[in-house]
Formats: C-alpha cells, structure tokens, sequence
C-alpha cells in the first residue's frame, strides 16, 4: 500500500517538473522570439532613417550645386543642409550601435559618396560636370549596396533592381 503511494507520488512529482519543463522552454522560445521580432523593427527604423537622411543630404546638396539659388536662397539651404547633415550623422549611429558589421561597412560607403557630393556644395571643389556624374553614380552604387545589404540581413525575400539611370536634366547645372 505505501509502496503504491509513493509510486504515485513520485509519478505526480516527475509529471510535474516535466510540465515546469516543458512550458519553460516553450516560454523562454516566444520570449526570445519577441525579442528578435523587436529586435528586427528597431533596426529596420534606423536603416531607413539613415536611407532617408543620406538621400535628404543629396537632395539638398544637388539643389545647391544645379539650382544655382540666390545668395539669400543659398544662405537658407545651406543652413538646411547643415541640419540634414546632423540628422545623418546621428542615424548612422543608430545603424552602427544595431547593426552587423557588413551594413555599418555599407553605411561607411555610403556616407563616405555622400560627403564627396557635398564637396561641390561646400565649395571645395570647382564645378566639373563629369566629376559631379561620377560622384553621384558612386552614390547610388553605395546606396543600392546598403539596400541590398539591410534586405539580407533581415531575410527579406527577393531581388531589387538597381536603380535606374537619372535623367540628364537631373544632373545638368541649370544654368
């Protein structure tokens, strides 16, 4: 008789700890996943934060050095420009305090074609039509080799084509 009672005792106990067991792991499994999933969304908001404010930083730049503004115009977008700059150098903190060391590579590249643009902007190179093409085609190499880089890191299925050329208008100084 007490022999069945431990039997049964002793069968309740091992049902029980494997019960622990069992909704342990399966717990622990949904935790970690929710926090890849977190995981994931906060680096995908600091890439395209960066993806935007690298291309804000062109856009801007390529105003200043086609548009030719005004000196009053020029004054404003250059103070534009400078405030887009900061916006980018902080997100590409972002990218690199989240990201694997391929896309802070990327974002390096990127950031680095984005500065050689704004050399025109500055006035730290003179106007060179060819010069200012070659720039800006190495931008959108980096940028298409960013998106590329951000799509494998978060598995995100399928191939992207690369950007297609710019019109020449929209990279002919207006004049």
């Amino acid at each position: 008789m007490i022999g069945q009672q431990i039997v049964t005792i002793l069968a309740v106990a091992v049902g029980a700890v494997m019960s622990f067991l069992g909704t342990f792991t399966i717990e622990e499994r949904r935790r970690k996943a929710d926090r890849s999933r977190q995981w994931s969304e906060l680096q995908l908001q600091a890439y395209s934060k960066h993806l935007m404010n690298a291309q804000r930083v062109v856009a801007i730049t390529r105003t200043l050095v086609l548009g030719l503004p005004s000196e009053e115009d020029s004054r404003r977008i250059h103070a534009e420009l400078e405030s887009a700059h900061m916006e980018r150098n902080m997100s590409v903190e972002h990218v690199r305090l989240l990201a694997p060391p391929v896309i802070v590579e990327a974002a390096y590249l990127l950031n680095r074609s984005v500065w050689q643009l704004q050399d025109f902007a500055r006035g730290e190179l003179e106007w060179d039509e060819q010069a200012w093409r070659r720039r800006y085609e190495e931008f959108t190499r980096n940028l298409f080799g960013f998106e590329k880089a951000i799509r494998a890191e978060l598995e995100i299925p399928g191939e992207i084509p690369y950007p297609p050329r710019p019109p020449e208008w929209f990279l002919r100084k207006h004049t």
